[in-house]
């Protein structure tokens, strides 16, 4: 659809939207922190949103589809908000809704920025697997 939205955004003079491609590294993470807000519109059950998680690292609320896996890391009105996946409306009005109260917006950038520090750091993520694997390791013990 790359062409098709190029040609709609030209038609309604969107100068401020831009066709990125394809980016990753460094220059990805500069583009997500200048954003306002990350879009997730996947409509799929997708196992985890590692975009969403993306975004709360660089302190950016996410708009989320309420399907699957989004669900849990976007909360509704604090690190962004969950809109009804393929309706268009619902999320116009969610995006409107985010555009209209600038000093919310920035308090959901910092929930969400705590959110990542808190939950998503490698540190973290060493933890909990060590949690799981003792607790994993206790359970054969006793069914032995």
């Amino acid at each position: 659809l790359e062409a098709e939205l190029k040609e709609y955004a030209e038609k309604h003079k969107m100068n401020h939207v831009s066709f990125e491609g394809f980016i990753d590294g460094p220059l990805k993470r500069e583009k997500i922190a200048h954003a306002r807000f990350l879009v997730f519109p996947s409509e799929c059950y997708e196992s985890f949103g590692y975009s969403i998680v993306e975004g709360f690292a660089c302190g950016v609320p996410v708009l989320a589809s309420d399907i699957g896996s989004a669900r849990e890391p976007v909360e509704n009105g604090k690190t962004g908000f969950l809109f009804k996946p393929g309706d268009a409306e619902n999320l116009k009005r969610q995006v409107q809704i985010m555009l209209d109260d600038p000093e919310n917006l920035e308090k959901m950038r910092h929930i969400a920025l705590d959110k990542a520090k808190r939950l998503y750091t490698k540190e973290t993520g060493v933890k909990n697997l060590e949690t799981l694997f003792h607790r994993l390791l206790n359970q054969e013990g006793e069914g032995a």
